[in-house]
């Protein structure tokens, strides 16, 4: 835990999207100072969380939040969610920025079900969007290239 601090605080990251978060991991978190004064933590409560651990956003409190959104994947047999903000950067543009934490195992079909809600998330209105996360694909396996080819206006960084 406290490597991971170390890291978070360094980078300087203006938002931080974590997976495989426990609640006393993200009460821990909540707890440092320089978490406290640099970001704003989605639902510090642990709502997020289905199971015994979810996903978190760490936003910068310089940042304008204009939502914040916790969307289920109806069909994950293990809780997962995608936590969604939107950040408004001046009058005329908003960045989406989501973090998610796909299916594991054998459960291709289900990380591609997720991705298309992902999808149809962020389409809900124009500008620019991020997601980030664990997806769950093998490096070196097919799901790569039918995973992106599924997302055909996405770049993948």
């Amino acid at each position: 835990f406290n490597s991971l601090c170390d890291i978070l605080n360094k980078s300087q990251a203006q938002i931080i999207g974590l997976q495989e978060m426990t609640k006393n991991t993200l009460q821990q978190l909540a707890s440092q100072s320089f978490v406290k004064e640099r970001y704003y933590l989605s639902y510090i409560d642990g709502r997020t969380f289905n199971s015994w651990y979810g996903v978190v956003l760490l936003i910068d409190i310089r940042l304008h939040i204009s939502n914040i959104n916790l969307i289920d994947f109806p069909q994950s047999t293990m809780g997962r969610r995608l936590i969604l903000a939107e950040i408004k950067l001046d009058q005329n543009e908003i960045v989406r920025i989501g973090t998610v934490h796909l299916e594991s195992l054998d459960n291709k079909e289900q990380r591609s079900c997720q991705l298309d809600i992902c999808q149809k998330e962020f389409n809900h209105s124009s500008g620019s969007y991020i997601l980030m996360g664990d997806f769950n694909f093998r490096g070196d396996d097919q799901e790569n290239i039918d995973q992106f080819n599924r997302l055909q206006k996405w770049i993948d960084v």
